[in-house]
């Protein structure tokens, strides 16, 4: 609800908020208000939605920095697969009730950097997770974008061959 009534904010005052230039003389200030007063005329609720995210302002500088801190860390853990991961698609130990599935087939090995470095796996369920982060958080013109796209046709082709692989066992 608390974004809902801060997207309706935003909406509402946004001629205000998005269109109005620092450098604005009177007659564009006029102007963008006389937006603002047609949408209020329509939704009445606006300024008392305007008061209650003021006092959620915390919440949402919160959830900024939430967003702001996976944002980063999603785009560190694609750096560093992209210059250090090494994907393997391997036949999985037969169990002998069960059938073997893509997870069991499918993994992303971190080599090591250097002789003290720790090597790292991520399991197909964590690159699943990585890659809906990184849509989540990469616009259409983010300068990440090309490779985010590329991990993901990479993760969907890789998977496919694992597809295939559990098919033949």
């Amino acid at each position: 609800e608390k974004l809902y009534n801060l997207r309706a904010v935003g909406s509402g005052y946004g001629p205000l908020i998005y269109s109005l230039s620092s450098d604005a003389g009177f007659h564009e200030l006029s102007k963008h208000c006389s937006a603002v007063w047609k949408v209020l005329q329509t939704n009445h609720e606006l300024p008392t939605l305007l008061d209650g995210c003021m006092e959620h302002l915390d919440w949402y500088k919160h959830i900024k920095q939430n967003i702001g801190s996976v944002e980063q860390s999603s785009f560190k853990q694609l750096e560093h697969i992209q210059s250090h991961g090494q994907y393997s698609v391997s036949s999985a130990a037969k169990r002998s009730f069960s059938r073997v599935q893509i997870q069991d087939v499918v993994q992303l090995n971190i080599l090591p950097e250097d002789a003290y470095a720790i090597k790292r796996q991520y399991t197909l369920d964590e690159l699943r997770d990585l890659e809906s982060r990184l849509i989540l958080v990469t616009s259409q013109e983010a300068k990440n974008r090309k490779d985010v796209d590329q991990f993901i046709h990479t993760l969907h082709s890789i998977c496919c061959i694992g597809e295939v692989l559990v098919e033949l066992q």
